[in-house]
Formats: C-alpha cells, sequence, structure tokens
C-alpha cells in the first residue's frame, strides 16, 4: 500500500507501486527528484527511478520548471517531461496520462508542494504522494506556499 507522505523519493518502494498497480509515476523536479537550481540528479534517485522503469513504470516529469531545464533532468532519467505543466491546474497531469497511454487511475504524481503538486492532482483525479521538500532553498513564491501550507496541514493533522 502507498503511504499519503514519505520524507523522500527513494522511501517509496517499487512493490508498494506494484501493488497499487501504478503504471506511471508523475514526478515533479524541484525539491521532489532534485533541490531546485540545481542540475544533476543524485545517485539514490538515478537508482530509484531505473529500478521503476525495470519494474515496467513509466516515469513523466511533470514540473513548472522550464522547458530547456525539464529537458536536461528528464535526459538524466531517461523519461519525458511536461513543462511547463502550470500546476495547479491538471492539463499537465492529464497530458503526461495520455502521454503514457494510461487510465488516471493507474497514475500517481509524487511531489513536495500542496498548493501546485497536490492540487493538481486532485483537479485531475489523480492519486497523490507528497514528499518532504529535499532543501529548503527555494523560489521566493514557494517560500509564501510553505507558510501557507503549514497551516493548511496543521489544521488537516498531517
Amino acid at each position: 500500500m502507498i503511504k499519503k507522505r514519505y520524507k523522500k523519493l527513494i522511501d517509496i518502494t517499487i512493490q508498494s507501486l506494484i501493488d497499487a498497480q501504478v503504471q506511471c509515476v508523475m514526478l515533479d523536479i524541484d525539491s521532489t527528484l532534485l533541490k531546485w537550481r540545481t542540475q544533476r540528479v543524485q545517485e539514490n534517485e538515478l537508482t530509484w527511478c531505473s529500478a521503476v522503469q525495470d519494474a515496467g513504470i513509466t516515469i513523466t516529469l511533470v514540473s513548472n520548471a522550464t522547458k530547456s531545464r525539464a529537458e536536461k533532468i528528464a535526459l538524466q532519467i531517461d523519461s519525458e517531461f511536461i513543462s511547463p505543466a502550470y500546476k495547479p491546474w491538471p492539463f499537465g497531469l492529464l497530458k503526461a496520462a495520455r502521454m503514457c497511454a494510461v487510465k488516471k487511475e493507474n497514475c500517481i504524481m509524487i511531489g513536495d508542494q500542496i498548493l501546485t503538486d497536490r492540487f493538481a492532482a486532485f483537479f485531475a483525479g489523480i492519486r497523490f504522494v507528497l514528499l518532504e521538500p529535499i532543501s529548503n532553498v527555494e523560489f521566493g513564491i514557494t517560500k509564501v506556499n510553505r507558510f501557507v501550507e503549514k497551516h493548511i496541514m496543521r489544521r488537516k493533522n498531517l
């Protein structure tokens, strides 16, 4: 069974994805896969992505990052990408599901933000897993979002 919240990406087991019948992992980039403003995916995350793909599960990056940055990162993990995804709107996630030729029920969005990643997944009707941010060095608007998210999480006991 997949939990709704994990500390980091590599804590999500491949078996839990298989058991949950996940065929497409939609993965955010910044503070989920790697630190904001960095370009290189770390070895642990590369290994996790490779294991997911070896299990027959497609990974698609769904990010609000620039297209050129998302493309560079997608090449490292051998995946497709949607960028900019315009999250919290659901359109990028729905496009990713179509690209993967997978029903929404067999997709999962993994991200670190409630106001972008979680809302996009909710509006798209796709399951969601929340990760703790990799780093506290973030884009200015993300810091504002974190302040709001902190209150949401406290209120919802997340």
